[in-house]
């Protein structure tokens, strides 16, 4: 692995045009030792605070929606174009969240980069979101220290190259085809994503097209 030929099991120290810069074990992929670990159940004391609330809200509004956009995104990239049951969608992202933030999970929603990696993949059915998942945990339960010679920096290539594929120069084109607006709208989410986080961006996309 990269964090094996790179030595990135220690900290080294370059510095470059002036600027210093440390690469160590921080520079790669962290994991619990076991998946038990990685257990911890929430506090519900604070479950009625002001800030607990706005996360609450914020998830399961624009949590969802987001999660419908990409289905929506997911089943127009589907070369079968075959449509997606919106309702048992959001049903199963909502009972996913339940199950997982009642062991300390970060939420889930739909995700539109790993799908079109899947499909890039050859995934046809239904079945390959589930093997998707399950190969991932089954890496992250029994070869946590392999993953962990991963380097981050491999990872975000990955996402660049994928990511750079869903917002080319092209999407613009087809954007502007549509309507001036569109692109507004599409340029604002896109900006607003990579300053802040992605539920911030459709939030700001949502208002903007209101």
């Amino acid at each position: 692995p990269l964090g094996i030929a790179f030595d990135l099991g220690h900290d080294h120290i370059y510095r470059f045009w002036g600027d210093t810069y440390q690469l160590g074990p921080s520079s790669l992929v962290t994991l619990p030792g076991s998946i038990l670990d990685a257990i911890a159940f929430p506090d519900f004391s604070v479950i009625g605070s002001l800030a607990s609330i706005k996360y609450i809200v914020m998830f399961a509004l624009v949590g969802t929606i987001e999660s419908t956009l990409t289905v929506l995104a997911v089943d127009a990239m589907d070369p079968e174009r075959r449509p997606s049951d919106l309702n048992r969608d959001l049903f199963a992202v909502g009972v996913g969240n339940l199950l997982a933030a009642s062991i300390g999970g970060l939420p889930m929603i739909s995700e539109v980069v790993r799908s079109k990696a899947n499909i890039d993949a050859g995934a046809r059915a239904k079945w390959s979101n589930f093997f998707h998942g399950a190969l991932l945990l089954g890496a992250v339960s029994a070869a946590p220290t392999l993953l962990h010679h991963i380097p981050l920096a491999a990872l975000a290539a990955m996402l660049v190259y994928t990511g750079t594929r869903l917002a080319s120069p092209r999407e613009f084109g087809h954007a502007w085809k549509i309507g001036p607006d569109q692109v507004l709208l599409f340029t604002t989410t896109l900006v607003v994503t990579l300053a802040t986080d992605l539920l911030v961006g459709v939030a700001a996309g949502l208002l903007l097209k209101l």
